[in-house]
């Protein structure tokens, strides 16, 4: 599928897939949306985004620092949470963050779970399971 099949449906400047881009960026792009929401009256029912800056860089020369890779990606969801909830859109709206693997990082049980997140104002605040 390519951006041409996606028309209207994508963010021309919402920076693809990469492992280079810091998540600020696709943060300032995504934030530029909901004010245009406000605005036209459409916000849409569904939206995917992905920040995949905290896949990490292993140390590599070039590359940002593990800390600071991290960092950029939550400081891009914060402002996306931030931004979403202080829209009038937010009383109808959750966000749903789900990581794409584990990282390498399974313990005693199955590896193949993955950290599910759901961000809304009905979450019950100190709630966790």
């Amino acid at each position: 599928m390519t951006q041409r099949d996606l028309g209207a449906n994508v963010n021309p400047d919402y920076v693809p897939m990469d492992f280079v881009t810091p998540d600020q960026k696709r943060a300032d792009v995504w934030i530029s949306e909901p004010q245009r929401y406000v605005r036209d009256s459409n916000m849409p029912q569904l939206e995917v985004m992905w920040l995949p800056m905290d896949h990490l860089a292993a140390g590599r020369p070039g590359k940002c620092t593990p800390r600071a890779c991290m960092a950029d990606n939550d400081l891009a969801l914060g402002r996306i949470v931030q931004a979403l909830s202080h829209s009038p859109y937010w009383k109808d709206t959750v966000i749903f963050l789900v990581e794409d693997d584990a990282q390498a990082g399974p313990d005693h049980t199955d590896s193949h779970r993955a950290p599910f997140y759901a961000i809304s104002p009905y979450n019950r605040p100190g709630t966790a399971h």
